[in-house]
């Protein structure tokens, strides 16, 4: 268990497997307008981590229209922590 009290294991929406080792795992990092981290401010909640890239990927796929209604514009591939490419743009859209 961390500190926030939060169980470390997150179930994937997409269909992949639950990550224990978040150190190698895949992840979103999601801003919002002026350089605000999207999850810190609120606006969404946390991404799950995921084992496999492609399953970051579809996770994405899937949701980028309602995170871009969310106000979140930009999001950016991690692996542990780490960010492995440059900032996706969303197109806005509006709710």
């Amino acid at each position: 268990m961390t500190s926030s009290g939060a169980d470390p294991v997150q179930a994937p929406a997409a269909g992949g497997a639950p990550v224990v080792d978040r150190a190698s795992a895949w992840s979103w990092r999601l801003g919002g307008r002026e350089g605000v981290d999207a999850v810190a401010a609120g606006m969404v909640q946390e991404p799950p981590a995921f084992a496999r890239r492609f399953d970051a990927e579809v996770w994405l796929g899937a949701r980028w229209r309602s995170l871009a209604t969310s106000g979140v514009e930009r999001c950016v591939l991690q692996r542990g922590g780490t960010d492995v490419g440059a900032p996706l743009p969303l197109p806005v859209e509006r709710a």
